[in-house]
């Protein structure tokens, strides 16, 4: 999950359904493991060599959702840095469903109660879905870690603030005088400035 919970990087799908257990995102049943570490393994294969898990969980939605076989669906999920990745592996016909969504694309993440359920609700500026699972405070959980991961995002792909050489020149000025940096090296870095400020005009 988010490093706020100092959880290791994952990449493996045994490390997935590891953290799912742990953090009560997964089924202790053999069974229910061995199904969920298949989905998972389909994530696994497309993980990028620069990325890595920071929420794994798993549950299910309409199969209509993203046009797969069956009413509904057991999905695994993963969000990494850059992506949420959707995953899901057939055991009886070994067929597998992988889909995709950039963080840039997410709007929102929100969760439902309805009687029977509980819902992790997804907005992206392409679709919307659900995803079912299996309590409520499970879904409040992951939609917690959704919004960290949301902001680190958001931090990270902010633009860098433009620099104004001026308020530099200023700033180095004021370095000077408390005696922070010599002449020498105000006039050097001044006539760098200088040089920037007239590309921009």
């Amino acid at each position: 999950m988010a490093e706020t919970e100092g959880v290791d990087i994952m990449r493996t799908a045994q490390e997935m359904l590891d953290c799912c257990i742990e953090n009560g995102f997964g089924h202790n049943t053999a069974k229910i493991q061995t199904l969920i570490s298949g989905h998972f393994g389909v994530i696994s294969k497309h993980l990028m060599s620069n990325e890595s898990v920071l929420l794994p969980f798993h549950g299910w939605i309409s199969g209509s959702t993203f046009k797969t076989p069956g009413i509904l669906r057991e999905f695994a999920f993963a969000i990494t840095e850059q992506r949420i990745l959707i995953g899901t592996r057939a055991l009886v016909f070994g067929g597998e469903f992988f889909y995709e969504i950039p963080l840039s694309n997410l709007v929102s993440v929100n969760m439902r109660i309805s009687n029977a359920a509980s819902f992790v609700l997804f907005d992206t500026i392409i679709e919307k879905f659900e995803a079912s699972v299996s309590d409520t405070d499970v879904a409040n959980r992951i939609t917690r870690e959704c919004h960290k991961i949301m902001d680190a995002y958001a931090t990270s792909a902010a633009p860098e603030p433009v620099r104004n050489p001026l308020d530099e020149i200023r700033q180095l000025k004021e370095l000077l005088d408390m005696g922070a940096i010599t002449q020498e090296e105000f006039d050097t870095k001044k006539e760098k400035l200088l040089g920037l400020y007239k590309q921009s005009i």
